[in-house]
Order: C-alpha cells, then structure tokens, then sequence
C-alpha cells in the first residue's frame, strides 16, 4: 500500500479524555509522510502538538482572514489566548515564554528529552516584532 501524504482532519480530539489527545495525533501522524493538518477550537492542543498555527478571524458574513497564531501583537490579545485552564486539561503546569517562534522547536526538543514536554506550555512572544511594536520614540513622540 502506497504512503499517504497528508490527513486532513477536523478537530480529532472530539470525544478523547485530553490525556490522549497529543499521543492520537502523534500516531496519526506517523502513518503520513507530511502528517496531520487539524482544525480545533482547543489552543491549548495545537500549542502542545502543532508545528505551525493558524488563527481564522472573521471579517464578515463569508469573508475571514487567515494569519499566522504568533502574528498577534497585542498585548490584551496575547494574554486573552494563553488561557491556562485549557492546557491543564492536557496535563501542562507551567508556562514558559520564549523570545521568537524561532526558539519553540528547539526548546520544544529539549523538554521532549527530559520527559517534560507535556508539562510547560511555550508561548513565543514574536521575537523583535512584539518587542519594538509600537514602541515611543526618544523624544517623546507617540508611536504609530
């Protein structure tokens, strides 16, 4: 039997206790040899499972933007999405901010050898991006 590319699947996490939500799209996952794209309502899944995220925000009746999940510079957004009860259902205990999404894969390797992946919750903070957004010129001018 050929190998599959890709499963595109909408949320697959329907009717499993959180528990085994990341080890079913793990197994999923290895059937295909680009893996799972998923739709689902949970962040605090595609935070611990996903490679990429992308967030749809509804413009109107029919038309929505689709952007990527750390293109949020806000910082009302920003902490309105980390919503931790959601993560303490997939077992996570803490949250560990990173400087850029950049930083997530690696730091996401080194707590999967310790055995802690499923502990820490890493939220990229957009590198530079969120650092310098909006930021006061020296002479006290208001940014833009």
């Amino acid at each position: 039997m050929a190998r599959k590319r890709l499963l595109l699947i909408d949320e697959p996490e329907l009717n499993l206790h959180p528990s085994l939500q990341i080890s079913f799209l793990t197994a999923l996952a290895s059937y295909f040899e680009y893996g799972v794209l998923f739709a689902t309502h949970n962040i605090g899944l595609a935070r611990a499972s996903a490679g990429r995220i992308y967030s749809f925000v509804r413009l109107a009746d029919g038309v929505s933007e689709v952007r990527p999940f750390e293109a949020t510079t806000q910082a009302a957004e920003l902490l309105g999405e980390v919503s931790f009860g959601a993560y303490q259902d997939l077992g996570h205990n803490r949250i560990l901010l990173v400087e850029g999404s950049t930083e997530v894969t690696a730091i996401s390797q080194f707590l999967r050898f310790l055995g802690k992946d499923h502990e820490v919750v890493l939220l990229p903070l957009s590198g530079s991006d969120m650092i310098k957004a909006g930021a006061a010129t020296r002479r006290g001018k208001t940014p833009e």
